[in-house]
């Protein structure tokens, strides 16, 4: 682990569900174990991006695609949001941290 041993590593939970075959993929991660580049852009959506990206989503259902929850316990909440709602470089990187 990386960074200030005096601070809280952030740790965020991830999971895909539906699609066609309804295999759920889960990952928790610390984001200090993540590369450089997907801890930054983590952050920055837990510091408020994930909840503009879901007051802006329509949660239209879809049949067949992907919901993606995530949690940052203990105090950041959770979201769940349809793939179809998400911008291309959000999705990748869910995508990324979840190992697909």
């Amino acid at each position: 682990m990386t960074g200030n041993a005096s601070t809280t590593p952030v740790v965020v939970r991830i999971r895909r569900s539906g699609g066609l075959a309804g295999i759920a993929l889960t990952r928790t991660a610390e984001l200090d174990e993540l590369p450089e580049d997907d801890a930054v852009q983590w952050r920055a959506l837990l510091d408020g991006g994930l909840r503009a990206l879901a007051a802006k989503a329509p949660g239209r259902p879809i049949p067949d695609a992907f919901t993606y929850h995530l949690a940052c316990p203990p105090e950041g909440g959770e979201v769940t949001l349809a793939e179809h709602d998400l911008p291309g470089p959000v999705r990748d990187l869910f995508d990324r941290t979840l190992g697909t």
